[in-house]
């Protein structure tokens, strides 16, 4: 590995001429499919001095960042009439929760998208055709954990 010193000159030129002096020694598929150039800048705390290097690279750690947040489905039926004495239509959102999330933070959630009063709300889970749970603020809903 050679280093070449920037001078001042644009980093894309410097990065082109470091590239060009690897594969002149390193001329290989492996090469052109899974090496790469990372940029390195150091500068000196004393002097200031600044020194830019570009290096192969075949591997490179990157960070994978967790999942905070989740959607869960909800069809929200509302229990309320309209001004013509009918029922409003079920309607489909994707609330987004907290991993960590409770069934108070999917009701607040669903307010923000429809308006109504979370205290309002009443989280049911419907397997089939049937009821199969209804959850309390504090009680697990659809892999949303309770709350303390």
């Amino acid at each position: 590995m050679v280093s070449l010193p920037s001078d001042g000159r644009p980093d894309d030129v410097v990065a082109a001429e470091a590239w060009q002096r690897h594969q002149q020694r390193n001329r290989s598929v492996i090469v052109d499919t899974c090496q790469g150039q990372l940029k390195s800048r150091v500068v000196c705390p004393d002097c200031k001095r600044e020194s830019v290097t570009f290096d192969p690279f075949t591997f490179i750690s990157v960070p994978i960042p967790s999942i905070a947040d989740k959607i869960i489905a909800v069809t929200a039926a509302f229990c309320e009439l309209d001004e013509n004495k009918t029922a409003q239509p079920p309607v489909k959102y994707g609330v987004r929760v907290a991993q960590t999330g409770c069934v108070r933070d999917l009701k607040i959630g669903l307010s923000k998208l429809n308006g109504f009063d979370p205290n309002a709300m009443l989280v049911v889970y419907v397997d089939g055709n049937k009821i199969a749970a209804v959850r309390a603020v504090a009680s697990l809903a659809l892999g949303v954990e309770p709350c303390n």
